[in-house]
């Protein structure tokens, strides 16, 4: 769960000063007699509150890479085509028209002046320009808020970073996939964490058997091509497992019959058994079901490094594979870890 924390301070607007280049400030209203809440993130954490939140006592602002709420149960069956990718999200802005979203990355946090750095997360926007028209002509920068409401906002001229105050902060970035820094993992193995995740695994699944169904391609590049390989035995991984191997069996075996028996479905863990957190009768259940249906439960095994099409692991050697979903629990964001001036758990650091 994401960290969260509250931080007060009083009800007037913050005037933003800043040295080098010129800046434009933005403030809202004071006599609306509201203070102004922002909430980073809008998953699980950051979701909830801002549901739960009166809109009359406060202004809302949530800041986020995404503009919506991703349901992360619902991700392998999306991954598969069980379930359109929109059943898995909720966009914020449906949630109430009072609240104002900015689609960014919040790098740091000043808790001493109470403002927040952040980096938009959409494209960055280059038109070409004629003369000087990027300048307002006043020696300000010609950014400004698209809505005079919004909370102060400064926009530095020459950067493409805003700052952000607010009176109380909820802090619920959620994490990051843990890769226990093995090399390769980041570039060629695929993750299954947002929606997104759930989209590009989809497409490489089906680019697989299109690739496979060339009639120039030999059977054993085939068999590497259909070697799908899962590394993590938790909950995500094995319900991966059980989508793809539904998948397998069911379209793909319709529509390239000739392919679905030399698909595989590995699962690595480096554990004794799959599903290690939950009660030993799910995991003997599962463990039975996955070994009936073929699926490949490859325990205490490690990966060594990954590299395009392969990875090397210590108890096999040389894997090839068509598609690897690496799900092997999470990391601290980098922004908490950034954060000295909150206690956090010697556990998790969050």
């Amino acid at each position: 769960m994401a960290a969260l924390r509250l931080q007060s301070s009083s009800l007037a607007p913050m005037v933003l000063k800043h040295r080098g280049p010129p800046s434009r400030t933005f403030f809202s209203s004071p006599s609306r007699g509201k203070q102004r809440l922002v909430i980073l993130g809008s998953g699980w954490g950051g979701y909830e509150v801002l549901r739960a939140i009166d809109k009359k006592r406060w202004n809302v602002i949530v800041v986020s890479p995404n503009n919506y709420f991703n349901f992360t149960p619902l991700l392998a069956s999306c991954s598969v085509g069980t379930l359109e990718f929109r059943a898995a999200i909720e966009p914020v802005r449906r949630y109430s028209p009072k609240v104002r979203t900015y689609t960014a990355w919040c790098d740091s946090i000043d808790f001493k002046h109470k403002k927040l750095l952040c980096t938009p997360a959409t494209a960055p926007v280059n038109f070409p320009e004629k003369g000087n028209a990027s300048s307002s002509g006043n020696g300000l920068s010609s950014s400004s808020s698209p809505d005079v409401n919004d909370p102060a906002i400064t926009v530095t001229g020459n950067s493409d970073k805003f700052e952000l105050t607010y009176d109380k902060l909820v802090i619920a970035v959620g994490a990051y996939s843990q890769t226990f820094n093995v090399p390769g993992v980041k570039e060629h193995a695929h993750f299954l964490k947002d929606v997104g995740d759930a989209r590009r695994i989809r497409t490489r699944i089906l680019e697989c058997f299109e690739q496979a169904n060339q009639p120039t391609i030999t059977d054993a590049d085939r068999r590497k091509l259909l070697n799908f390989c899962i590394v993590g035995g938790g909950p995500t991984g094995v319900e991966f497992a059980a989508e793809l191997h539904d998948l397998l069996h069911t379209d793909i075996a319709r529509h390239y019959p000739s392919l679905a028996a030399m698909a595989k479905i590995n699962l690595y863990d480096v554990s004794p058994v799959i599903l290690g957190g939950f009660d030993e009768g799910l995991q003997e259940y599962a463990t039975t079901k996955f070994k009936r249906e073929g699926i490949r439960l490859l325990t205490q095994h490690h990966v060594e490094r990954v590299e395009e099409g392969r990875m090397f692991v210590t108890e096999e050697g040389e894997v090839n594979f068509g598609l690897l979903v690496w799900s092997t629990g999470l990391s601290p964001n980098p922004l908490i870890q950034s954060i000295t001036e909150a206690k956090k758990d010697e556990r998790t650091k969050r």
